[in-house]
């Protein structure tokens, strides 16, 4: 009778992060944003709202507007794995390969981060060191790179 008990017991925690994994996040606009160093004091230095989501697959999209008019996006996407991410301890820093879309152009690079776990199964994901964009790479004839920073804030979906 102990052993069933036991296993039933494994069996809806097993569930339960199943059913966690399954949910996937969305981005939380109002408490994320991306900011980065401007070449030149006129431009704006904070790009918000963002937009996206981790799926229950790990794949995750994140969308940064860069003009407020012309509708004009970066893209993020990466891939986390998303039982290492229910199991993980409140925080951990982890490095993950990332890809930029940025004017019909592709780009990979690695993003240093810290994932917290905060209240209500949300996740807030930061970056440690700024991820430096060179803007010839995208098309650009500007030389000077941007360093860029980020806090992206995820919901349950």
């Amino acid at each position: 009778m102990q052993l069933q008990k036991t296993m039933l017991l494994l069996a809806c925690l097993m569930g339960f992060s199943g059913v966690a994994s399954a949910l996937g996040f969305n981005v939380d606009p109002i408490h994320s944003t991306v900011n980065y160093s401007a070449p030149t004091p006129t431009e704006a230095a904070v790009l918000d709202p963002l937009s996206g989501h981790i799926s229950a697959q790990g794949a995750v999209l994140i969308q940064i507007p860069l003009q407020a008019q012309a509708q004009t996006m970066a893209v993020i996407q990466t891939q986390i794995d998303m039982p290492y991410l229910m199991q993980m301890p409140s925080q951990q820093r982890i490095t993950l390969p990332a890809t930029l879309e940025l004017f019909g152009t592709s780009k990979q690079f690695a993003l240093d981060v810290v994932v917290s776990k905060i209240y209500n199964g949300e996740l807030m994901v930061t970056s440690m060191r700024p991820v430096m964009i060179h803007p010839q790479d995208f098309g650009s004839s500007q030389e000077t790179p941007i360093a860029v920073n980020f806090v992206v804030s995820f919901t349950r979906s």
